[in-house]
């Protein structure tokens, strides 16, 4: 996943394989990162992504 926003060391705004945006998160997934950089998939424990139109997010994994 390409990040595009860091949110904090746990937590990032990052693009899937679908090109879709959602929040990764998981124990220092994002220390040392700055967007464009990619996330180790095996640190990220939750995925939300936004379900329809609405502002509302569901776990995916």
């Amino acid at each position: 996943m390409k990040i595009l926003h860091v949110l904090n060391n746990s937590a990032a705004v990052a693009l899937n394989k679908e090109k879709q945006e959602v929040i990764a998160v998981g124990q220092g997934i994002s220390f040392g990162k700055k967007e464009g950089d990619t996330l180790d998939e095996n640190k990220i424990d939750k995925v939300f992504e936004r379900v329809g139109h609405k502002k509302k997010l569901q776990v995916i994994y």
